[in-house]
């Protein structure tokens, strides 16, 4: 990982990459060489904007509460266990974490966890999530919670 100078901008290398950096020139050099770079260079580049246009879009169109209670409910779906009175999500999901996933500080992770703990619709614990309130949980997913 590595953050060009003065622009806050960071690159995550997930698999082993080497990066270049051509100047205005070479790269035009290398476009006159073989004209079908082009196109592949647009095209990847157009990939890469459409992700990071969806990207903003959601993290526009969704209010912070929003997009922790869409993580929760997808975690809920994928491995959520009733209990008597309550459901149970096995994970250890430190705030820092949902944090990172949502895009959020983690004060108003902290913040919008205990609105929903005092609501008595959910809690987290150090290694599992537990929902009190389903239907209540359910209705608040696209809604959102005041925190």
């Amino acid at each position: 990982m590595f953050e060009f100078e003065g622009d806050n901008v960071q690159i995550v290398a997930i698999e082993a990459s080497k990066i270049c950096f051509f100047s205005e020139e070479q790269m035009l050099m290398i476009f006159k060489h073989d004209e079908k770079i082009i196109s592949d260079f647009l095209y990847n580049e157009s990939i890469k904007l459409n992700y990071f246009i969806k990207l903003s879009c959601e993290l526009k169109l969704y209010t912070p509460s929003v997009r922790i209670l869409r993580l929760f409910y997808g975690l809920y779906n994928l491995n959520g266990q009733s209990k008597n009175t309550y459901w149970e999500i096995q994970i250890a999901l430190p705030n820092k974490v949902i944090a990172e996933i949502t895009g959020l500080h983690h004060v108003t992770v902290s913040k919008i966890l205990g609105s929903l703990k005092k609501e008595k619709i959910l809690s987290k614990k150090k290694n599992a999530i537990i929902i009190y309130n389903l239907e209540k949980f359910k209705d608040l997913v696209d809604k959102g919670i005041a925190y």
